[in-house]
């Protein structure tokens, strides 16, 4: 788990800001029990499957957040989960390409001007700021 700057969510897409200034894109994944678990498991947690299932997908996400002690998100790893302003819930999963390239792809979605020299730093601020 890393510590974040900041995290804009549009689309399909997560875009997350490190307090390094490194930049991260995951694509939105639906909520399962599953991914949960992984989730847990790859930041040491492990839960019981019947207690997760039986106090639901919410109590699980919060739970792990709780535990990990960010209650917004879990970031840094292959998978992320977060809970936006909206209380809504949102699980990603890192995007397969480099980061610029989703940078790109967003930007073109999204009607965002860029340039090609700028950074993947630079960029992803940009691209947070617009997605804001």
């Amino acid at each position: 788990m890393k510590k974040y700057k900041e995290i804009a969510v549009k689309g399909k897409y997560i875009v997350v800001l490190y307090d390094n200034n490194a930049v991260e894109v995951y694509v939105k994944q639906k909520v399962t029990i599953a991914i949960l678990h992984k989730i847990a498991g790859e930041n040491g947690l492990k839960f019981h499957q019947d207690t997760a299932v039986e106090n639901g997908i919410e109590w699980f996400a919060k739970k792990i957040l709780d535990t990990l002690g960010d209650p917004n998100a879990i970031v840094g790893g292959e998978d992320c989960l977060y809970i936006n302003k909206n209380n809504t819930l949102i699980c990603g999963n890192r995007y397969a390409g480099t980061v610029k390239e989703a940078l790109r792809k967003i930007a073109e979605e999204f009607e965002i001007d860029y340039q090609d020299t700028w950074n993947t730093q630079q960029f992803g601020r940009k691209i947070i700021n617009e997605l804001k």
